[in-house]
């Protein structure tokens, strides 16, 4: 840590009011709530389509677990000030030793993160033969080795590492070495090795005999990583001001960019296994839809009610009106029956046009009844007279046709 100025002194207590405590801790709890929901979808993908869980899937909650350490680190920094500025720190040793494993954390994460992506490629691409398979294995290989040194050199910048922390002041030696060189160097390998993995399958997806469109969602869905190399390049540029006065408030943007930059790790490493998740999802949800408009539409035909055909109960009204206007004094009491008897659907007549009917079948009937007593035959009129006078003997025939009559009235 460098001493601070009288300038630079001064610059801070001006500004001691500035936090950046409240987006460290939001920014910080976002990027963990992401990785444990992109791993947690990973999971139950894998579970709904009865697949044991593979050593792509382990190195994927390792590196959740080392994200966990390094976001939890910070968290406990804030404590010893941490998004404030360096005047305003409590415990200098406390923090500098919290971010220091926070620093560890984050290097095994983002290498974790990308031997799970390996991993996954063979694990994918398990019966490609030639090049491929022997490939991963060397840049899986090559992955751990430069991880070795980078968390060793994080560490050990100075020796002893409780200069950090302590002014031992002139006449004591300390030993560092260039970090900001070391942070450069290892940034551009991390960088390097970011884009070589996400371009390492396109040359197999490239060469399987698949639609075109599927080989480019395939390269597509690899290719969502690159947002990982964006993010790892902008904490670089932040990355290379590592001698500072004022540590505690100009390593809180860099600690929330490797946040982000792991969280984005993981869940590039975990959407290409979400895919059975998605289908599966995306059936149920179509089934059911699919199921509810089907018993809406047979609950509407039993009804006898079509979506938005009207026209259909119109034509059928016109229909029936004809019928009655046309039916004339041949009109049968078994079609009025059916219009009359039980309950009225909802494409029937309406309740106007059902009155109609009924008094046109009344006056259709006593003319039919005039008609009869005022041109009948005289058996005809006897006949009548017997009804009129219920007291007077009839014939057989004559009482036949009186109860013929009367059941006909009622009918009507």
């Amino acid at each position: 840590m460098i001493h601070p100025s009288a300038e630079e002194i001064a610059y801070m207590e001006a500004h001691v009011d500035d936090d950046r405590r409240l987006w460290f801790v939001g920014i910080n709890a976002a990027c963990l709530a992401v990785g444990y929901l992109a791993v947690t979808l990973r999971f139950l993908s894998r579970s709904k389509i009865g697949t044991n869980l593979g050593l792509d899937d382990w190195l994927i909650g390792l590196a959740l677990l080392f994200l966990t350490g390094h976001t939890g680190c910070l968290f406990v920094a804030v404590r010893f000030g941490m998004g404030r500025h360096a005047i305003l720190v409590n415990d200098l040793k406390s923090l500098a030793v919290v971010t220091l494993v926070a620093q560890t954390f984050y290097n095994l994460c983002i290498s974790t993160i990308k031997l799970s992506i390996l991993s996954l490629y063979g694990r994918i691409f398990n019966r490609t033969t030639g090049w491929f398979t022997p490939t991963l294995h060397i840049s899986a290989l090559f992955v751990v080795l430069y991880t070795i040194p980078q968390c060793v050199t994080y560490v050990f910048r100075c020796v002893p590492v409780e200069s950090l922390w302590t002014d031992y002041g002139p006449g004591f030696k300390v030993y560092c070495i260039n970090f900001q060189a070391v942070i450069v160097s290892f940034g551009i390998i991390n960088i390097v090795t970011d884009w070589y993995i996400l371009a390492l399958p396109l040359p197999v997806v490239v060469g399987l005999k698949l639609e075109r469109r599927t080989k480019w969602s395939i390269c597509s869905l690899f290719m969502i990583g690159g947002l990982v190399c964006v993010i790892s390049i902008i904490r670089l540029i932040y990355a290379r001001r590592v001698e500072t006065a004022d540590p505690s408030w100009d390593f809180a943007p860099i600690a929330m960019i490797s946040s982000l930059e792991g969280s984005s790790g993981i869940l590039a490493a975990c959407m290409p296994t979400w895919r059975p998740l998605f289908k599966f999802l995306r059936q149920g949800i179509t089934s059911y839809f699919s199921s509810k408009n089907r018993s809406r539409s047979t609950s509407c035909n039993e009804m006898g009610v079509g979506f938005g055909n009207t026209t259909t109960v119109r034509k059928s009204r016109a229909r029936s009106r004809s019928r009655v206007r046309s039916a004339g004094p041949g009109i049968q009491g078994s079609s009025l029956g059916v219009v009359l008897g039980g309950k009225r659907s909802e494409t029937s007549t309406s309740g106007s046009s059902v009155e109609n009917m009924l008094k046109l079948a009344e006056i259709e009937m006593s003319d039919r009844d005039s008609k009869s007593l005022t041109s009948g035959s005289p058996r005809e009129l006897s006949r009548s007279n017997s009804e009129t006078n219920p007291g007077r003997s009839t014939s057989p025939a004559s009482s036949n046709k009186g109860v013929r009559q009367t059941r006909r009235e009622e009918h009507w």
